[in-house]
């Protein structure tokens, strides 16, 4: 009867144990970073993949290597490494922003600077930290965590690099142009207003553990510049330069009606919609070609304006 006993006790202190070890593995992942398919609407730093939409093979990790996927889930990121690629090349800043950058680690021999570049210009390429003893540098040797601020201006394009000496120098950088062959050397995972960056120094069987770091965004200066006094800040402002009233874009009838296509001159035209009986006689687009604008057009959007 003493032994029936003792084997239900067990028992209870088994069942109890598993649902225990359940709840912490169920709640325990409320409080870390997941990538879900939710949309983020990042602020500040909004992710550009320049029309990348490949996903990039990782290879097994060499020998007793850790892999890119058991380190991040070792950190807290509960991610697929393979399915959650962002594609991410560069990011675009629509106000100021104060960034944190923190070394999470790395599994390679080389040493290496990590740093950023500015509007697509590799020459401005600042290092941030040292993941060893870099000979071409002198900024900070970082430790694992170890976490640094930098600024980034509004209105800014922004990327990162890794600089990897191993007998030689050679720079990595985010956007996929600059590197050798054109190849991606970087993956980037979108946490929402957090980017978890990682990078391969190697061009044959990459497994993007040589270095990683997290970007996470700590402020957003949203202070209203409008700098031609049009009531329309400057980082949403399509006409930097207006003279008198402005639609909400920021640019008045002159700046959209410099193309002349419809029967009544654009510049009489109803290109706001407040005039009655005249409602969009023509309108304006911006025609873009290969992705780049090239100027407003008034377009017929009523018979008797002929396009």
């Amino acid at each position: 009867m003493k032994r029936a006993k003792n084997i239900a006790a067990i028992s209870v202190i088994l069942v109890l144990s598993l649902i225990l070890v359940s709840a912490v593995s169920t709640f325990g992942n409320l409080f870390q970073p997941e990538i879900n398919n939710q949309v983020c609407e990042n602020e500040c730093m909004v992710p550009d993949n320049l029309g990348d939409n490949e996903t990039e093979i990782i290879f097994p990790s060499f020998g007793n290597e850790t892999s890119l996927q058991d380190i991040l889930l070792g950190l807290g990121y509960v991610v697929n490494t393979s399915d959650n690629q962002s594609q991410a090349q560069v990011w675009n800043t629509t106000y100021d922003a104060v960034l944190e950058v923190k070394f999470l680690g790395k599994v390679a021999a080389a040493n290496q600077a990590f740093g950023y570049y500015l509007d697509h210009d590799t020459s401005n390429f600042t290092v941030i930290f040292e993941a060893g003893d870099h000979p071409n540098y002198t900024a900070q040797i970082a430790n694992v965590n170890d976490a640094f601020q930098i600024n980034i201006p509004a209105g800014s394009s922004f990327g990162f690099a890794m600089d990897s000496f191993y007998g030689g120098s050679v720079i990595y950088y985010t956007e996929n142009e600059f590197n050798p062959e054109n190849k991606d050397h970087a993956l980037v995972y979108d946490f929402c207003n957090e980017f978890v960056v990682a990078f391969e120094n190697s061009g044959g069987e990459p497994d993007y553990q040589d270095i990683i770091v997290s970007v996470k965004l700590l402020e957003c200066n949203q202070q209203c510049i409008d700098k031609d006094n049009d009531s329309v800040c400057d980082n949403i402002d399509e006409c930097l330069d207006s003279q008198g009233e402005v639609d909400e874009n920021g640019c008045d009838v002159d700046q959209f009606c410099s193309f002349f296509g419809c029967g009544y001159d654009c510049l009489y035209a109803d290109w706001k919609d407040d005039e009655e009986g005249r409602a969009y006689d023509c309108t304006v687009v911006i025609k873009h070609q290969n992705g780049i604008p090239v100027g407003p057009e008034c377009v017929a959007v009523r018979q008797f304006c002929p396009a």
